[in-house]
């Protein structure tokens, strides 16, 4: 409990001023929590890296950015959030998406540091 209550704080405190002043919009916010459910409970981890990953394209466009940026693969990147609608935009987010039970090749915050 006091980790979390740390972590947290961190968090808070790494976090522009500007940003936790802003109240969240009910709607978004109900609209995140069903996309989220639906992620969830659609996940299936006997199923491929592609068929999951499809599943996060969906729950990214639905949830923020449908009509504002463009989601896909670009060259061998798993997934990319461009910075614009269109496909030869630069890519602004990168994902490197596995499969739920291939926990081996994922990078986790100890070995990075």
């Amino acid at each position: 409990m006091i980790n979390d209550q740390l972590d947290l704080q961190q968090a808070l405190n790494s976090v522009n001023r500007a940003y936790v002043r802003v109240k969240p919009d009910r709607d978004r916010v109900e609209m995140f929590k069903a996309n989220l459910i639906k992620l969830v409970d659609l996940s299936d981890e006997s199923k491929s890296e592609e068929f999951n990953k499809g599943l996060l394209t969906n729950f990214l466009t639905k949830t923020y950015y449908e009509d504002k940026y463009f989601i896909n693969v670009k060259e061998n990147s798993d997934l990319v959030i461009h910075n614009d609608k269109d496909v030869k935009s630069t890519a602004g987010v990168i994902f490197e998406t596995k499969k739920p039970t291939k926990t081996g090749s994922v990078e986790m915050p100890n070995d990075i540091c």
